[in-house]
């Protein structure tokens, strides 16, 4: 909050909904007033919190970014091996830090968080920091000229289904586009607990599945269909690789039973075909 902002200068504030009684996070744009057609307006939070999270990460781990972005032509070797050091530690600790020391890194040394077209700018206190890296308490707020580091992602805002989605590049450096949707591992997990419950002899069928649940028998039919996708599929959806516009809607709707077909259908890479393939 505070930090958000797209081209012009209009703040992000933050807001949600509830679908089927969970809550979902966004910031809102209010001040756009529907003027550039390409402006986004609404950004989901989760991911653009990550997102920016990750791209602060991957410059603490890269010692090249590190010395382009805080050493000085001026320091000396041993100052300039401390640093990179020093951020090394930092990208470790911040993968296994709690959400509220997260929140106070970014906080500290982030200035904004700009949105563009097909990128987000991250704006970083290079003052800050270093007093971070060092250990040392807040530096001055004011700004000269070369304090500000200015980390780049290619990122789109695109609508999925229902959705609102940060669609980033899975081939880019430093950036990391995996994220699991949880609809689509929803899915899953009800087709194998169902499939399941008629192997035990549970259950005889959709209809039964239906009564049980309490869900529409077509609904059961479609989600039913998820227990018989191919594994590499299962694995990166789960992982969060999958096609960025696959939706639920698009993942249970007649689906088919070879695999090969599968990928076809649903964006998936094809891969060498196995006997297994054809059943």
């Amino acid at each position: 909050v505070g930090l958000l902002q797209d081209a012009a200068g209009n703040r992000f504030t933050p807001s949600h909904t509830v679908k089927n009684g969970k809550r979902y996070r966004y910031y809102v744009c209010r001040g756009s007033g529907g003027g550039a057609h390409n402006k986004p307006e609404r950004l989901p939070a989760h991911d653009i919190e990550r997102q920016v999270f990750l791209r602060l990460r991957s410059f603490l781990q890269s010692a090249n970014e590190v010395m382009d972005g805080l050493i000085n032509l001026e320091d000396s070797p041993s100052s300039t091996q401390q640093i990179i050091a020093a951020a090394g530690r930092q990208f470790h600790e911040l993968h296994s830090a709690s959400p509220v020391a997260v929140q106070d890194f970014v906080r500290r040394v982030v200035g904004r968080v700009v949105i563009h077209s097909g990128r987000i700018e991250v704006e970083v206190s290079k003052r800050e920091l270093l007093a971070v890296l060092a250990g040392e308490p807040r530096a001055a707020s004011s700004q000269g000229p070369g304090e500000l580091i200015l980390l780049v992602l290619k990122a789109q805002i695109k609508r999925c289904g229902g959705e609102m989605r940060l669609v980033v590049p899975p081939d880019v450096a430093g950036q990391i586009g995996e994220h699991p949707v949880p609809s689509l591992l929803k899915a899953l997990a009800r087709g194998r607990q169902w499939y399941e419950w008629i192997v035990a002899g549970e259950v005889s069928g959709r209809r039964s599945i239906a009564q049980k649940v309490g869900f529409d028998e077509r609904h059961v039919a479609q989600i039913l269909e998820c227990a018989f996708l191919a594994p590499d599929i299962v694995g990166a959806i789960l992982d969060g690789r999958q096609p960025s516009d696959l939706t639920r809607r698009r993942l249970t709707r007649h689906l088919p039973l070879n695999w090969v077909e599968q990928r076809k259908r649903l964006g998936f890479a094809p891969i060498a075909p196995t006997a297994r393939d054809s059943l």
